[in-house]
């Protein structure tokens, strides 16, 4: 699952549902008079489809639903809340007057897995039950035979859902053959010898047995990646193919319907020697630990450890928790394995926790033991998804032991894509000339965890790689104006230059993350068409904005849009950091860390779905209301957007500058004061919360004030209120709503 797939889909179908189901009224049983007597009715035998949700994995505890070739919900009341079964079986008993074809959808409650669909043409016949499995497969072929090739215009309204339902037999079936061209390998790998007799609807999947349409399952990716189809428009995310046992190899876009001959196929196996069911096992001793409470699963812990050292360590488990099969020299980014499973080892809503079984990302062969990436999702006991990502390395008797990363110090880099919406009247002119207006962008947020494992007297970390400039982004301690919650380094330069008072800039006024793209507006035409970054116009302003890339860090023509390759950002490509401790001017310490997600054209952002703040936060960003004053609290609320991940921790940023700067040189504002509380988190389920402003405790330089800077409208002032929404793929995905 990527950072772009939409995860609410199926509420929408069920709502669908139930509008209909209440429309139907029913009878109070005075019928106006009557013969005492009637005939019989005639027995009907039920109708019924069944099959199997899987992803590999069964699909368990998926909300169904079945929708006819009218737009009516088609199981009959006893079956028309339908939930899969810890196999992924459904059942779905028709009612008397449901006719085909039928659009199936399953969803995850938990937002674990982004929503399947299915079709099944014919009606069964009396008596007789059809079979439609619910797999990214069916999913695929639904996308090839409608072609339509997101989730959204697949299943992301009732409307669409019913629209699916026009399908034709013919066109389903041009639509397998296609699939299975595209498959052919894996077809082969997985023993389906024979593509005549498999079809991905009709033929039996034993979910977790690693055999068959299972091992398929095993073998295959079916996620939104974006895709650029050489005709001049921006790049779409679509659903796309991928072998994870191929990692060199590039996502395959679908083929058209019935081309058998042209489409591209998914790449076969370079790598062998993952047993999914060993992996499986993973999940179901942390399971087996995580049933007991508390008290008998972390025994004893040892807090005196300070947080550079890894910070708290759980120092007795349980009998079960002894048996997750982890590496005696497992170390990830610092954390000894009991430390990094601290905090959910010792959190209450953890206890009862359900593991699925790990989802393969990539494989790598390794001298002393081939390597794999997994990332291992759970459910808490709130309903709350959240995962694990996870090396595993093969061991001598065949079986998997968890290893981490084998990095010593806190850090990483991951893909963001961000909805920015500028809410200044007149954006990049007067005393507004910084502010940007409203886009999509697209960049790397560069991590070093600031009190972290490793940061006793850390003084900066230099980050080089693709889409970095050539000589390194430099990140150091946030400066001492910035009274902030927050965790991580701030970027102080692009140039390299790691004497952070020679740079000039203490990285008081940018974030972590370094933007690479963004698009001229969030509406309309303008926001899928790229816009030249900050400055591109003059080639010698390549370092007046630290935080952005600039044609000339590339060796590109002044105002170009086209200098980065997004290809080459790609999963798992490496990005190195160098440590600088104290005085030192060649780093101690060098290490590299990836990506695990593909980062995005910045264009694609407009296929998103995004959630929308409503009136009273919009308050807050209104110089004129009271509600944009100094204080020491603000209140966040949204509307819900069931086709978006559920928001899972919020921002609020304030900014005091000391001038305005100056637009002839590009001088930007000097900021003067920040107060920043980064991350806020977000209970499950709801759509508003409180956001504290940091003090003395959390940071020295907030002195006793503990206030948010309040909004003015002579540009002197700036404020960010931003959403993070729940991603568990090592991806980013914000919206930041800001005036100034």
């Amino acid at each position: 699952m990527t950072a772009h797939e939409i995860h609410r889909i199926a509420p929408l179908a069920m709502a669908a549902s139930a509008i209909v189901l209440a429309s139907c009224g029913g009878g109070d049983g005075a019928s106006g008079g009557g013969s005492a007597t009637s005939t019989p009715a005639p027995v009907v035998q039920a109708r019924a489809l069944s099959g199997t949700a899987a992803t590999g994995a069964a699909f368990a505890g998926g909300l169904v639903s079945v929708i006819d070739a009218t737009g009516a919900p088609a199981c009959s009341a006893a079956t028309s809340s339908l939930v899969t079964s810890d196999a992924g079986i459904y059942t779905c008993v028709l009612t008397d007057s449901a006719r085909g074809p039928f659009a199936i959808v399953v969803s995850d409650p938990n937002n674990l897995q982004s929503p399947q669909v299915s079709l099944i043409i014919a009606t069964p016949e009396a008596g007789k039950t059809g079979v439609a499995n619910i797999t990214p497969l069916t999913t695929a072929a639904v996308a090839i035979a409608t072609g339509k090739l997101t989730l959204t215009e697949l299943i992301g309204s009732a409307e669409a859902i019913k629209a699916l339902t026009a399908t034709s037999d013919a066109d389903l079936k041009a639509a397998l053959a296609t699939l299975k061209a595209q498959l052919s390998a894996l077809l082969q790998e997985a023993g389906l010898t024979d593509p005549a007799t498999f079809d991905p609807v009709t033929t039996p999947i034993v979910a977790g047995s690693g055999q068959g349409a299972d091992r398929l399952l095993d073998n295959i990716r079916v996620t939104a990646a974006p895709y650029d189809d050489g005709s001049g428009n921006p790049p779409r995310m679509v659903l796309m193919l991928s072998n994870p046992l191929a990692p060199a190899a590039a996502p395959v876009p679908l083929g058209s319907k019935g081309d058998t001959a042209s489409v591209k196929p998914v790449p076969a196996s370079t790598v062998s020697g993952v047993d999914f069911t060993a992996t499986a096992g993973i999940g179901k001793q942390l399971q087996a630990c995580f049933s007991h409470p508390v008290s008998e699963r972390a025994i004893s812990v040892d807090k005196s450890i300070p947080l550079a050292s890894g910070g708290p360590e759980v120092t007795k488990r349980h009998a079960d928790c002894e048996l997750v099969p982890i590496e005696a020299g497992f170390i990830n980014s610092g954390y000894r394995p009991w430390q990094y499973f601290y905090a959910t080892m010792t959190g209450e809503n953890m206890t009862g926790a359900k593991f699925s079984a790990p989802e393969l990302m990539i494989y790598a062969p390794a001298t002393g033991g081939d390597l794999i990436a997994l990332n291992i999702k759970y459910v808490d006991n709130t309903g709350a998804g959240g995962n694990y990502i996870l090396n595993a390395r093969k061991q001598a008797d065949g079986k998997w032991a968890l290893t981490g990363n084998s990095r010593n110090v806190e850090v990483s880099v991951r893909p963001v894509v961000r909805r920015s919406e500028e809410l200044v009247p007149t954006p990049e002119t007067g005393v507004f000339w910084y502010s940007g207006a409203s886009r999509f962008q697209t960049g790397l947020n560069i991590f070093v965890n600031r009190a972290g494992p490793g940061s006793t007297d850390l003084r900066a970390v230099r980050v080089k790689g693709y889409g970095l400039p050539a000589a390194g982004v430099v990140l150091s301690q946030p400066g001492t104006a910035t009274c902030s919650d927050q965790t991580w380094f701030n970027i102080a330069n692009k140039t390299g230059n790691i004497n952070i008072s020679d740079a000039g800039v203490d990285g008081a006024q940018y974030g972590s993350v370094f933007w690479l793209q963004r698009t001229r507006d969030i509406q309309g035409a303008n926001a899928t068409v790229i816009r030249p970054n900050p400055f591109a116009s003059d080639l010698a302003k390549a370092n007046q904005t630290a935080n952005w890339s600039h044609p000339g860090d590339f060796g590109a023509v002044a105002g170009a849009t086209s200098y980065i390759d997004f290809s080459k950002l790609g999963a798992w490509t490496r990005y190195t950091f160098e440590f600088f401790y104290k005085d030192e001017t060649t780093p101690s310490r060098v290490l590299s860390a990836p990506i695990v997600s593909p980062v995005i054209p910045a264009a694609a952002g407009a296929s998103l779905e995004w959630t929308p703040i409503d009136a009273a936060t919009r308050d807050l960003l209104a110089p004129a209301s009271t509600a944009a004053g100094s204080a020491s609290t603000m209140t966040l609320s949204w509307t819900p957007n069931l086709l978006a991940e559920p928001v899972s921790s919020v921002g609020a940023y304030t900014y005091r500058f000391a001038s305005l700067g100056d637009p002839a040189t590009g001088t930007p504002p000097a900021v003067q004061q920040s107060v920043v509380s980064g991350s806020t988190p977000v209970p499950r389920g709801s759509t508003t919360v409180t956001i504290d402003a940091p003090s003395a405790v959390s940071d020295p330089n907030c002195g006793s004030s503990g206030q948010f800077i309040g909004l003015t409208s002579d540009g002197l002032t700036s404020r960010q209120l931003q959403l993070r929404y729940r991603m568990l793929n090592g991806t980013q995905k914000e919206s930041v709503h800001r005036y100034n």
